[in-house]
């Protein structure tokens, strides 16, 4: 901190600390522990919701250190809805008091302090929980306090609901709708009565690349999934950091929890995520977002067994499910597969392997099978696809090798994938079939492609015409 008037700075260590009440001798005396043992000692320690008086915080203060002057704004009982509140700033001998505000509310208490030719205020600062006392408290702030050289600590409580709730983190589907009805209206405009004109072009077309003949306008529900989700290919990844592990084994302790008899212990956290086992994270909404939203993309990536080994490890049940991944009925396929698979009694991957070459003639070779892999016949197609794996071996099933991403290899690792996901998503209208209808082509969609990004490069003020 430096002055206008004096070039030297000046060092000010403060700690800023919600106390959570110190009604008991515990946590009078943590306070004093972490003083004591502090290897640099605090100059000034701001204190939030104390719910103590004003005499009692002036013994805590001695209690602390003797050297301490004691500040405080009381939190008596009733003062703050249920008596809770109250701030108290510590502030060293060393420094000048200049001049303090402690009002009655028990939401903040300031003082001006002076040392070595440094004016400055500090203060310690309990947001309220309601938004329309807390706007009103912010705007007292405003106007009390000058705008340099100016400290605030405390505890703000910006957030309604925990900071993890799925409501703070993932928009639900009536907000995506205003806000993507917003943007048609802005991209379309209003008539003279002020109503909203009809929109020449279907909106999915307009969320389209602009090289592929949209305006490049994200769809938000896709945007908000992709985004979350890619948290998730992080996880799978191993890039996560620390959090990852943090997850994990939240994730393991709700399982031991709510399942006494937890079978797969040797299954990590992305091996739970791959086969879908239920995570029990009760308590924890921004995993439970970041899972729901992975589960949304999780529906467009399909295990293409074509040359690529399977991991030992992996339950056969699990095995099944990961074959048969698809967009519907994948759990009524699954337990299709395991009743044909408990008749051939089959209960082991392995047992699959050795006996490869009997089960390819059964249910893979020849015009029949074909036709019934055709018709959507479960147990053909998951022959067909396990059986043109290369073996077992150890590989993690999670690896990008052998995944397809909107029937298309995947490119990249799964966080790329998930990022990008909403990019490749198919359309609901073929632009390319509709343009050569319009203009009485045959082109291709890279030919259309070549066109779209020639005209975004030009200075054609009707880009738009094109397609409409």
């Amino acid at each position: 901190m430096t002055d206008t008037t004096n070039s030297q700075p000046l060092t000010v260590n403060i700690t800023s600390w919600n106390v959570g009440g110190l009604n008991g001798n515990v946590r009078k005396y943590k306070m004093k522990d972490f003083y004591t043992q502090a290897q640099v000692k605090p100059d000034i320690i701001a204190v939030e919701e104390h719910k103590l008086d004003e005499f009692a915080v002036q013994a805590v203060g001695k209690l602390i250190c003797r050297d301490l002057l004691t500040l405080c704004s009381p939190g008596l009982k009733g003062t703050r809805g249920d008596g809770t509140g109250g701030t108290a700033l510590f502030i060293h001998k060393s420094f000048k008091i200049v001049e303090t505000g402690n009002p009655t509310d028990g939401f903040h208490t300031w003082a001006k302090l002076l040392k070595d030719s440094h004016e400055f205020i500090v203060a310690s600062v309990y947001g309220p929980h309601s938004p329309t006392t807390r706007a009103q408290q912010w705007e007292r702030l405003r106007n009390t306090f000058p705008h340099t050289n100016l400290v605030l600590c405390g505890d703000w409580n910006m957030v309604e609901k925990a900071v993890d709730s799925s409501r703070e983190r993932q928009l639900s589907a009536i907000t995506c709708r205003r806000v993507e009805q917003l943007y048609r209206h802005f991209t379309w405009g209003y008539g003279r009565d002020g109503k909203s004109k009809l929109a020449l072009v279907r909106w999915d077309i307009l969320c389209r690349p602009r090289q592929k003949g949209g305006l490049g306008i994200r769809s938000i529900a896709d945007t908000n999934a992709s985004l979350l989700g890619k948290w998730m290919g992080a996880i799978l990844d191993d890039t996560a950091g620390t959090w990852s592990k943090v997850f994990g084994e939240l994730a393991t302790a709700c399982r031991m929890r709510h399942n006494k008899n937890v079978i797969r212990k040797e299954y990590n956290l992305p091996d739970l995520i791959w086969t879908n086992q239920p995570l029990h994270l009760f308590g924890a909404e921004l995993g439970t977002t970041m899972l729901s939203c992975w589960n949304v993309i999780r529906q467009d990536l399909v295990l293409d067994l074509q040359g690529i080994p399977f991991p030992d490890y992996i339950t056969l049940r699990d095995l099944v499910n990961l074959v048969l991944q698809t967009r519907k009925k994948a759990e009524a396929s699954t337990k299709e597969v395991m009743n044909e698979l408990r008749l051939l009694k089959i209960t082991q991957p392995e047992t699959i392997w050795t006996r490869r070459y009997s089960l390819r003639e059964k249910y893979v070779v020849g015009v029949n099978n074909e036709q019934r892999r055709s018709e959507g016949a479960s147990i053909q197609i998951f022959f067909y696809r396990i059986l043109g794996a290369s073996g077992i071996n150890n590989a993690p099933v999670r690896s990008s090798s052998g995944w397809k991403l909107h029937g298309k290899p995947m490119a990249g690792n799964f966080t790329v994938a998930a990022k990008n996901w909403y990019r490749d998503k198919p359309l609901k209208t073929d632009l390319t079939a509709h343009l050569n209808r319009k203009w009485l082509s045959s082109w291709s969609e890279k030919e259309w492609e070549r066109i779209f990004d020639k005209l975004w490069h030009s200075r054609n003020a009707n880009k738009d015409k094109i397609f409409m």
